[in-house]
């Protein structure tokens, strides 16, 4: 050994001999805990990403896009029990006697199939202007499609049907005096269709266009519900605004119709 080694040998031993058994005390354990802060934002964001991936779509929508949130709103859906406005058009019928066909419009608000606060007969008439009336409320009307006159009036007269099942309405427009006229339906003779029991016997009645010209009819039906019989018919002329119903012998019955 040299110098400095003795040496400090030297104080190492004279260090030892004055400690003694009594000085010794345990040796203090620190456990050092992580912070568990980070890991549990991190994990509960992975969580939220993993089970509601639709989270991250809504934070980044705008006021302008919402994220989806149930069923469309009653304003922007229509569901079966909601009013519709419907027009029918490409109608043509020469309701001013001039020779020329005026445009007929037919519009009405429809729910479950029937008319609310009826329906509405426009006609565009060729030399200008727009003549209007109003019909029943009911079931869904459409035009007679097909033009016709009736012996009394100058011009071609409109026929709006509306049927439902085996009943069937007529309502008859003509051009009046700067207007549209409603005519006149008696309930006798019938101008209507469906079906009737009268004495115990099965009846049908019904109306149609022949020739251009109206017609309507009540006839018999057998047990099978053919037409039977010779039957009742009349053609139609107009008195001011009442439709008058002729009796005639022009129609023929067969087994599934009527023909005049």
């Amino acid at each position: 050994m040299n110098m400095i080694e003795d040496r400090l040998t030297a104080a190492f031993t004279a260090r030892a001999e004055q400690v003694h058994g009594e000085d010794l005390a345990p040796i203090a354990v620190v456990v050092r805990q992580r912070d568990w802060r980070p890991f549990a934002v991190a994990a509960a964001v992975l969580a939220a990403a993993v089970v509601s991936p639709f989270l991250f779509h809504a934070f980044s929508t705008n006021g302008d896009s919402p994220a989806p949130s149930g069923p469309p709103s009653p304003s922007t859906a229509r569901g079966p029990g909601d009013k519709e406005t419907r027009l029918i058009r490409g109608f043509v019928a020469d309701v001013n006697g001039d020779g020329r066909a005026d445009e007929i419009r037919l519009s009405f608000e429809e729910f479950g199939g029937s008319t609310v606060r009826g329906f509405r007969v426009d006609a565009d008439l060729s030399f200008g202007g727009t003549v209007s009336a109003v019909g029943d409320a009911g079931w869904s009307p459409t035009f007679i499609r097909q033009e016709f006159y009736l012996p009394g009036a100058p011009h071609d007269i409109l026929g709006i049907r509306q049927k439902h099942g085996d009943s069937d309405k007529g309502s008859f427009f003509a051009l009046g005096d700067g207007r549209l006229d409603r005519l006149t339906v008696p309930s006798e003779p019938p101008l209507r269709g469906g079906t009737e029991t009268v004495s115990g016997k099965s009846q049908t009645l019904g109306y149609g266009i022949f020739r251009h010209r109206l017609y309507s009819w009540r006839v018999d039906l057998d047990e099978q519900g053919r037409l039977v019989g010779k039957g009742q018919f009349w053609k139609w002329a107009l008195d001011g605004i009442e439709l008058v119903g002729i009796p005639t012998a022009k129609c023929q019955v067969q087994p599934t119709d009527v023909v005049c």
